[in-house]
């Protein structure tokens, strides 16, 4: 099966009456690559390299195979702005730390019976697989949009030098 690695260039979302449709390009390329219902939030945004495997379906459209995942090394978010993360190093140490924080929470969720996996034994390992993915890539945009902190305190500020700040921010809560 071949394998593709590119900058996304355009995500295209359809609605339709039975669910929605999604599909992507890539840099230089006509192809688009077509992922069925699954978004892959975090993973599929402009401006990120990826790297995933597909089937031809046509001259001008292809199917994903699988996840796409980020290509290793390469800059996601839009580049090396302060706002987007900065360096690729960068970049991998947040992916990293998000697929960690994705498996904590993972294990504690399932410690409490929060997520129910399926009764055959045959699917356990997809469904983890795919929790695992969405939690990866919710908290890695989570890391790229500082999305806690908007969510706890109201939108985040950037100064000038790059630095977020929450809008009430000059309520510092001792919690000691």
């Amino acid at each position: 099966m071949p394998t593709k690695t590119g900058k996304v260039t355009n995500v295209y979302v359809k609605e339709f009456d039975d669910g929605k449709s999604v599909s992507f390009r890539l840099a230089g390329d006509e192809k688009f690559y077509r992922c069925g219902k699954k978004r892959f939030e975090g993973i599929l945004e402009k401006g990120n390299t990826v790297e995933f495997e597909y089937t031809s379906i046509n001259d001008s459209a292809a199917k994903l195979v699988g996840t796409p995942k980020l290509a290793a090394g390469k800059p996601a978010g839009g580049g090396g702005s302060a706002s987007s993360g900065g360096s690729s190093t960068s970049n991998d140490i947040h992916y990293q730390s998000s697929r960690k924080d994705a498996v904590e929470f993972l294990k504690a969720a399932l410690s409490v019976g929060a997520i129910k996996l399926p009764a055959k034994e045959s699917g356990k390992l997809e469904a983890l697989e795919k929790a695992l993915d969405h939690y990866t890539a919710a908290f890695y945009a989570d890391v790229e949009t500082k999305g806690a902190v908007a969510r706890t305190k109201g939108p985040v500020k950037t100064d000038d030098d790059g630095e977020a700040e929450a809008e009430d921010a000059g309520e510092e809560e001792d919690e000691e």
